[in-house]
């Protein structure tokens, strides 16, 4: 794998982060009992 395979992979991987970040923060702080019924699909 070549280094620009590479560091588009790790943007895109970062990006995607930054939109699951929040959806997965809100989770946590709303129900951190119930974290075992949030599977990381989400």
């Amino acid at each position: 794998m070549s280094n620009n395979e590479k560091q588009q992979i790790a943007e895109e991987f970062s990006a995607a982060r930054r939109v699951l970040r929040p959806a997965s923060q809100v989770a946590m702080d709303s129900a951190p009992q119930s974290t075992s019924m949030y599977p990381g699909s989400l």
